[in-house]
């Protein structure tokens, strides 16, 4: 897509010129807006110094374009699937917006692992990938059904910066191959997250496919329940440690491997899938119970674990540590409903700041405030409970009323005292002060 962006100038009613850009999302391969292509997946640099060269390896034939960051864009014309370096030196330093497009044709069908294109990063020089964005599937998707139709991402993006992962990634791979993502994303310590529809095109299994590919990433905490629950297939080695080392709290979410429960297990295929994980639970906690696979001695004694799901009534919340629904405390209240357990409190919502409500209410509109005479406390109701009681007239338009439970009260007092209401009490006149409200214009 072009767009035209100033006429220049009229001559005579005739055009001199216009001046032709590609949008935004495209890369301007003659840098003239004659060629615009889709940039289907964005990289953001770390701060890089001045003259650092960035590499990338690519093994897929096609016609792939390079948008640097710098007003440098490549054309890349490949015609076999041999692995080969690319990369491009800044000549200044920063933060650099690298942009890539085109489509790939072909991918290596050799007895190696060649992945359709990886980013180098080791212990020495890390990664210089700060982030990630857009899809790599549009460029290198599946061809066809056979194996070698299929790319490769094996150490595509080891030992980045990056925090997350965008959900649509691999968009466009549908098929599968042996060791199709081994260690895809092994040592990128800062990712936080895996996103749960990462894999979602993909239902077959091959040997090693997902060995080794969040190894080492340790700071995700969670896998979503649906990662690889639409994989339909088993094959040797195919979850081999995919977790190990990771950051992992909690239990294992029952749907992970629900596609190919009950199916045979086949030789190594989850060994060590949860190697060194101590802070992921052996013994289901409170709320759940334990959820069979069929896999749980492959698993460094690590459990699946079901959420109970309760009912609660009005007036009930789901608390954290007892598997049920108990009462709501003093000072909140509980509308009740359908909570499935989740490791927080459920359903129990704090009054707002000065209001009260006893035990076992249900309705915010149950929070009554509360005024302080002298050391003793009134709770306020929104109804008359005893007569007589003290009845304050919160706004003074009659729209606000607020009882308070007491048998006698000598209250000498008139209204529109300036909003300091006194109160005599054992003989002593107090100041009654709110709590919803600034208490420093309220003290004597």
């Amino acid at each position: 897509m072009r767009k035209i962006l100033i006429v220049l100038s009229v001559i005579y009613g005739g055009l001199c010129g216009v001046a032709i850009a590609c949008e935004s999302n495209e890369i301007d391969v003659l840098g003239d807006g004659s060629q615009c292509e889709a940039a289907k997946f964005t990289i953001t640099t770390t701060n890089m110094s001045a003259n650092t060269e960035f590499k990338f390896y690519m093994s897929a034939s096609g016609t792939f374009y390079v948008d640097w960051g710098d007003g440098t864009v490549d054309t890349i014309t490949r015609n076999d699937t041999t692995s080969t370096l690319y990369s491009h030196t800044y000549p200044s330093g920063g933060v650099k917006i690298i942009q890539f497009g085109g489509l790939a044709t072909g991918y290596y069908s050799g007895s190696g692992i060649l992945a359709a294109i990886k980013f180098p990063g080791d212990w020495t020089s890390g990664s210089l990938l700060a982030a990630i964005s857009g899809s790599i599937g549009q460029i290198f998707p599946t061809l066809g059904t056979a194996p070698d139709k299929q790319p490769t991402f094996s150490s595509t993006f080891t030992f980045t910066k990056i925090t997350s992962i965008p959900e649509n990634l691999f968009s466009g791979v549908t098929g599968c191959r042996p060791y199709m993502f081994y260690a895809t994303f092994e040592q990128s310590r800062s990712i936080k997250s895996i996103p749960d529809g990462l894999f979602s095109g993909i239902t077959g299994g091959a040997d090693y496919m997902f060995a080794w590919t969040f190894n080492s990433c340790l700071s995700i905490k969670a896998i979503p329940d649906k990662l690889f629950s639409g994989i339909t297939e088993t094959a040797p080695g195919m979850f081999y440690r995919t977790f190990s080392y990771t950051g992992l709290v909690g239990y294992i979410p029952e749907n992970l491997f629900k596609g190919i429960e009950g199916q045979e297990y086949k030789t190594g295929m989850m060994n060590m899938l949860f190697y060194e994980v101590p802070r992921l639970v052996q013994n289901c906690p409170t709320g759940t119970s334990q959820y069979i696979t069929g896999y749980e001695e492959y698993w460094d004694g690590h459990v699946a674990c079901t959420p109970h799901t309760h009912d609660c009534d009005s007036g009930t919340y789901f608390p954290t540590t007892i598997d049920g629904c108990v009462a709501c405390p003093e000072n909140n209240y509980c509308p009740g409903g359908e909570y499935t357990y989740n490791g927080v409190d459920q359903g129990i919502i704090a009054c707002p700041v000065g209001l009260y409500a006893p035990m076992g209410m249900s309705s915010s509109n149950q929070c009554g405030r509360i005024l302080h005479i002298g050391e003793n406390v009134v709770y306020l109701h929104s109804t008359k409970k005893t007569t007589p009681a003290l009845h304050v007239d919160i706004d003074q338009d009659g729209t606000a009323d607020y009882f308070g439970n007491m048998t006698t009260l000598d209250i000498p007092m008139t209204r529109g005292t300036e909003r300091k209401l006194k109160l005599q009490y054992d003989g002593v006149t107090y100041s009654v002060y709110d709590d919803s409200v600034d208490l420093s214009e309220y003290q004597n």
